[in-house]
């Protein structure tokens, strides 16, 4: 029987393969080589190995780890999406990133003692937490809060917030400001005022450049070139008759998938290279 994928939830990719979740709560792999799928799960329970509501995933040399938000837990499989072993968490979270020692996660529910950014080791045991516990209605509308830059160094953003942070040993750093038509790398990042008007909802760093993405009447973005300090702003003409909305930065390009017909049933894997200016 052919299967069609539903509606993508996010995505990850790594050497030869992409590793997507959809919000049919299935977990697809495929060769970026020839196309093909080599493999889809869905094991949605509350039994062994299985999750409840994926909202997120990521993947590193061994391991794939999907976030369940409701079963507030890390599922970790291997490559092939063989179930390994499961690392629950003591609060919930729509977001996350694999690091050295861990991971870093966007916590839902934040307190005094139990901040917004919450970095856990592989055994689900908090070492620290970061940023304010005020949780602003505009946070549930993101799409996504963290990402990798070339080196695997990992930067995280909140809507409604003008600051790009980085996680850098073992701390949170402010590092670029941002507004519709501005970028700055300023060190006093952390002072400055919210965003208003354009909401901000997905960032992307390279190695030469921030890219953002503003939700208004359409989706707009910002190209700040870190070596000539120059932003460019506005909508993104790809030549195709999809909008620009990429999910994930890898190896140089950004990725999206796209439903060419609205139906589920013809989906495409669109490739932007960035190229210098």
């Amino acid at each position: 029987a052919i299967e069609h994928m539903g509606e993508v939830q996010d995505m990850c990719l790594s050497d030869s393969n992409a590793y997507i979740l959809d919000k049919t709560n299935s977990i697809w792999k495929f060769n970026l080589n020839t196309g093909f799928q080599e493999k889809k799960i869905k094991k949605t329970g509350h039994g062994h190995g299985e999750y409840i509501n994926p909202t997120s995933i990521c993947v590193d040399h061994d391991n794939v780890y999907v976030l369940d938000f409701q079963g507030s837990s890390i599922i970790v499989y291997d490559r092939n999406l063989d179930y390994k072993n499961r690392i629950q968490l003591e609060f919930p979270s729509i977001d996350f990133a694999k690091v050295p020692d861990g991971f870093l996660l966007c916590n839902m529910n934040p307190t005094k003692n139990l901040k917004r950014i919450v970095h856990i080791n592989e055994k689900g045991s908090v070492i620290n937490s970061f940023l304010s516990m005020e949780m602003k209605e505009e946070s549930m509308m993101t799409d996504r809060i963290f990402s990798k830059d070339d080196n695997g160094s990992v930067f995280f953003a909140e809507p409604a917030s003008n600051i790009i942070y980085k996680w850098e040993n073992g701390n949170v750093l402010p590092i670029y400001s941002i507004e519709f038509g501005k970028i700055t790398n300023d060190k006093n990042a952390s002072k400055a005022n919210p965003l208003h008007g354009n909401m901000h909802i997905r960032s992307f760093v390279t190695s030469q450049y921030v890219i953002t993405l503003y939700l208004s009447e359409f989706v707009l973005t910002n190209v700040y070139n870190e070596q000539k300090a120059t932003s460019i702003s506005g909508l993104v003409n790809t030549r195709l008759r999809h909008p620009f909305y990429p999910i994930v930065y890898y190896d140089g390009a950004l990725y999206g998938i796209y439903d060419i017909q609205n139906d589920n049933k013809n989906m495409i894997l669109i490739k932007y290279n960035i190229r210098p200016e």
